[in-house]
């Protein structure tokens, strides 16, 4: 009876808690990985939004643009292409102000503070920041409460060989930790450090889930590439000293999107689990866009493309890294080639209604 009461206690416990999938807090929002959608709201009045255009965007991105509402219905050719098919607004969402936006199957990687915009004849009548944030996915409910009830079960059926095993160290489980990188680097650390010297063990990096990937293995400080999974095969590295040095962070080279997601270290000897640590790794898009051009072409544009209705005074100056003055500069609705780099004079042009209409190509 008492058993009973025990296991029921902590299942009204764990249910509300395991079965969470979105949390609101002012302007902070929380989904867990794996949800079928996640609203973000955004709320004005019907005198703001009627006859305006609402749009939503992500300044972390390259293409900002994650969705627009016209009077007219929706208009998504500027989208960002990650986005296609995974946003929509109420179908009266100018009429009645309610401009929250739903977003499909979020990820790690939307992660991010997304802004509520309203314009109108070029105006900006409201704007609103919304925090999105992400998390992993928490377990099933019920095979927790079955391993409980097993544990349970060992309690009072075992109670020697528990109290044997309470007395073996305990796994060390340091902090876990988040690392935030963008696109494009030519490698990552995942760090892993301690005070203690452990010698003689094994080291394994893994990406936890439904199939539980092995990423890296090192054995008595030798790399087993043979036990890694394809995909990382010639991508990790692990330092050699590591078993004096206790630094068993993992190099990651060229990581892409698909690389974000949780990493587990456990370092182990003869089975006995000694450190473990959790590194939660998220790659966000490249700001930097790529453009090619066949030698001796006519001309080639540079885009740029942001927000539209500039302040009339403002400077937009385009140029290199590996040269002093600019390329080309341009301000008050005139291109200024007394300022740019002779290597450039009568080569280079921008629209004179380029502050307008926000195209900075």
């Amino acid at each position: 009876m008492f058993l009973q009461q025990q296991l029921l206690v902590l299942v009204l416990v764990l249910v509300p808690v395991l079965l969470g999938s979105q949390h609101v807090s002012g302007l902070l929002v929380e989904v867990f990985e794996g949800a079928e959608s996640v609203q973000l709201p955004c709320q004005v009045k019907v005198s703001q939004s009627n006859g305006s255009t609402a749009v939503w965007d992500q300044d972390d991105l390259r293409i900002p643009t994650i969705h627009v509402r016209q009077p007219d219905g929706d208009y998504l050719k500027d989208q960002n292409r990650r986005y296609e098919g995974r946003t929509a607004m109420m179908e009266d969402a100018l009429q009645t102000g309610d401009l929250s936006l739903t977003l499909r199957k979020p990820t790690f990687t939307d992660s991010g503070t997304f802004t509520c915009t309203v314009r109108r004849l070029g105006e900006e009548l409201h704007q609103q920041a919304v925090e999105l944030q992400v998390k992993e996915a928490p377990p099933p409910v019920w095979p927790w409460v079955l391993v409980v009830l097993v544990v349970l079960v060992v309690l009072v059926v075992a109670a020697v060989g528990l109290m044997y095993r309470l007395k073996k160290r305990l796994t060390a489980v340091l902090p876990s930790e988040t690392v935030e990188i963008r696109e494009g680097l030519k490698s990552v650390l995942l760090p892993v450090k301690t005070q203690k010297r452990l010698h003689s063990v094994r080291v394994e990096w893994s990406r936890p889930g439904q199939r539980n990937v092995t990423v890296h293995v090192s054995q008595n400080g030798q790399t087993q590439s043979e036990q890694q999974e394809d995909v990382y095969r010639g991508r990790t590295k692990m330092k050699t000293d590591l078993q004096d040095t206790g630094d068993f962070s993992l190099t990651l080279r060229v990581p892409q999107i698909h690389d974000s997601g949780v990493y587990d270290c456990l370092v182990s000897r003869g089975g006995e689990k000694l450190l473990q640590k959790t590194v939660t790794l998220r790659v966000k898009e490249s700001l930097m866009e790529e453009v090619e051009v066949a030698d001796r072409d006519a001309f080639v544009r540079l885009p740029f493309q942001t927000a539209a209705d500039l302040p009339a005074d403002s400077k937009v100056v385009w140029s290199r890294t590996d040269q002093q003055n600019s390329v080309h500069e341009y301000q008050n609705h005139h291109n200024q080639p007394d300022r740019q780099n002779q290597e450039y004079l009568n080569r280079t042009q921008m629209s004179p209604d380029a502050l307008r209409t926000g195209n900075l190509t």
